[in-house]
């Protein structure tokens, strides 16, 4: 697949996920259904991902939720049918590395990591990550947003990623 229709196909995805937001909000797994809907093979195809909620002026960081490629249910990764969704989310919810990644509770990670390696570092540490990449964003409420993945590919997704990110705290709220 070439480069734009690559491009394309996330945009479907990505425009995809307002409505479907809203449509599940009642969902207490939202937030795992959405990382796993960017992460997946028909999106941004990473090796695994994890998004964390971090507050510094509460000194603290939490796991939101997991996604790993080899565990995946992309099957039909379809949001039409809620029993499907509901297949998805048992799948989800069983999954070991979704489970590490929300048990995750550490002190604030942008507050004291004051610069990228040594945030890097933390998180190789601490999540079990070996090459991650990580993007950092303003969220409500004075929290900051933490996205961290590994790529399954060379390709540069940081200035689409930039975009999507602060859906994923639409998401949890």
């Amino acid at each position: 697949m070439n480069d734009t229709n690559k491009k394309l196909l996330i945009l479907q995805k990505v425009l995809d996920l307002p409505h479907n937001i809203s449509k599940y909000m009642h969902r207490a797994d939202l937030i795992d259904l959405v990382l796993h809907h960017i992460s997946g093979k028909q999106c941004l195809n990473f090796l695994k991902s994890a998004y964390l909620l971090d507050n510094s002026e509460f000194d603290c960081c939490k796991g939101m939720a997991g996604f790993i490629a080899e565990d995946s249910c992309e099957e039909d990764d379809s949001w039409d049918d809620e029993c499907k969704v509901d297949q998805k989310s048992k799948i989800l919810q069983s999954n070991q590395f979704n489970n590490q990644i929300k048990q995750f509770r550490d002190s604030s990670l942008i507050k004291n990591c004051s610069d990228n390696s040594r945030l890097k570092s933390a998180v190789v540490e601490k999540l079990c990550f070996s090459s991650p990449k990580f993007l950092t964003w303003n969220a409500k409420h004075d929290n900051h947003g933490i996205l961290v993945w590994e790529d399954n590919h060379d390709s540069n997704c940081e200035e689409i990623l930039k975009k999507i990110c602060p859906i994923l705290g639409m998401a949890h709220f």
